[in-house]
């Protein structure tokens, strides 16, 4: 029996670069540093689409976007899976999601099987 969990929060500056391997982000608890495991898949620009709803927002409304609405514009979501999930079963998994809840729009998906899941910074700091 596995357990199923999504974690979604506002993305980091940084987000992009973890999620394509970008060579110049360090990340220090791969399993393999050139994995070829990884499967990726585009479907919109983020930047681009940030810049239309800005543009869509005032001409709705009349105002600029407030600027906690663009910090907050893209989230990114942790999903945990089995080793025979692929990014088609991801993207099946937010369809479902739009369905549902609207509101979600997929710009990438990155499966990454080159991660240790050991590996918690945070496992024992307590707040």
């Amino acid at each position: 029996m596995s357990i199923a969990s999504i974690n979604i929060q506002t993305a980091k500056s940084t987000s992009k670069a973890h999620m394509s391997r970008d060579k110049n982000h360090k990340i220090t608890y791969l399993l393999d540093p050139d994995s070829q495991g990884n499967e990726y898949k585009t479907f919109l620009d983020s930047e681009k689409y940030l810049a239309d709803a800005q543009v869509a927002a005032k001409k709705l409304t009349g105002r600029k976007m407030q600027q906690k609405a663009i910090d907050h514009f893209v989230q990114e979501a942790v999903l945990n899976l089995e080793d025979f999930h692929t990014v088609d079963d991801v993207e099946k998994v937010f369809i479902e999601f739009k369905k549902e809840f609207g509101g979600f729009e997929i710009f990438q998906i990155a499966v990454h099987r080159d991660e240790d899941l050991e590996y918690r910074p945070n496992r024992d700091i307590f707040f």
